[in-house]
């Protein structure tokens, strides 16, 4: 912190201003990292890619104290400048391609979505669930179950004969980009428009979906609060466009790597990277899609697949 006054009488001009920072604050570096793999959904912390683009944002106030009294004049004007600090960052999450990022944690807490579940019946020739207009802003699909009626004759070991077991079970409906039949559904992203064939007409459907609130600044989802970009980890993967345009040549797509990036994430007074950890829709439970990012990630010539179930995967090394 300095200190600087200037001349002439009870007039000064006090200022006084914090050591200035000149790049961002990394307290550790690591090579060989391993990315993690996340199946379903799982909270996990990121690690930094790139960074460049540091700036300091200067902030200035003025006080007067001192004088012989009210308007009289004289005394002495203390001018304080603070500052905090911005840079633009890509983050690595995860093992590619996962659906979503859900719930953000920082410093402060929790950086919330909602997640609600309403029931929908398929009206006669199909038909379209909307979430309601009441502010609510849609953020994803979580998946659709079908009401389905069973009936079964069992007759347990020591029972006294059979006896019918029944009732109502949740049949999972399949996603489509087009074009939906029986047992499947269409979603739009934008509006969270799910949109069901005629083949289910009558049947009732649980649609889970996430959701945010607006406030004043915001959309109210945590990637919009904290200025971040999503890439999903596809392969190939698109660069950052903002890396293309201002940094040509370290533009690299990362290709089946999920990340974040932000053009200027705040660092507050510190200089350093806020500690945030993200909520991850990690790659779909479809073993066929799970089992290939499973043998790109570890190698596949090295590795086959002997015996998998919902609920195993059993790996055998053969170099």
């Amino acid at each position: 912190m300095g200190l600087m006054g200037g001349k002439g009488g009870g007039k000064n001009a006090l200022a006084s201003k914090p050591n200035l920072l000149n790049a961002l604050r990394v307290q550790t570096s690591s090579y060989g990292q391993v990315i993690p793999i996340v199946y379903g959904q799982n909270r996990i912390s990121g690690r930094l890619l790139w960074s460049g683009d540091f700036a300091a944002i200067p902030h200035t106030s003025t006080q007067k104290v001192g004088g012989k009294g009210l308007g009289s004049g004289g005394g002495n004007a203390i001018s304080n400048t603070t500052y905090t600090y911005q840079t633009a960052v890509a983050t690595a999450l995860a093992l590619g391609p996962v659906q979503n990022i859900h719930n953000v944690w920082d410093t402060k807490g929790r950086l919330t979505l909602l997640t609600t579940s309403t029931q929908f019946t398929v009206p006669g020739g199909g038909g379209f669930f909307l979430p309601p207009g009441d502010g609510r802003i849609f953020h994803s699909g979580r998946g659709v179950g079908r009401q389905d009626a069973f009936s079964l004759l069992v007759n347990d070991y020591g029972s006294d004969g059979f006896t019918t077991f029944a009732g109502n079970q949740q049949t999972p409906m399949s996603l489509v980009s087009s074009s939906p039949g029986a047992g499947q559904y269409t979603l739009d992203p934008n509006t969270g428009q799910h949109t069901f064939s005629a083949g289910d007409a009558g049947k009732v459907m649980t649609i889970t979906y996430v959701y945010s609130i607006p406030d004043s600044n915001s959309n109210g989802q945590p990637q919009q609060k904290l200025n971040l970009t999503l890439f999903t980890g596809t392969r190939p993967q698109t660069p950052w466009s903002y890396l293309t345009s201002r940094h040509p040549g370290q533009d690299l797509g990362y290709g089946g790597v999920a990340y974040v990036a932000s053009s200027a994430m705040d660092l507050g007074e510190s200089g350093t990277l806020p500690n945030l950890s993200f909520e991850v829709l990690g790659i779909s439970m479809d073993w066929a899609q799970g089992l290939i990012a499973f043998k790109a990630a570890a190698a596949a010539p090295s590795l086959s697949i002997i015996s998998t179930s919902a609920w195993t995967l059993r790996v055998w090394r053969t170099r």
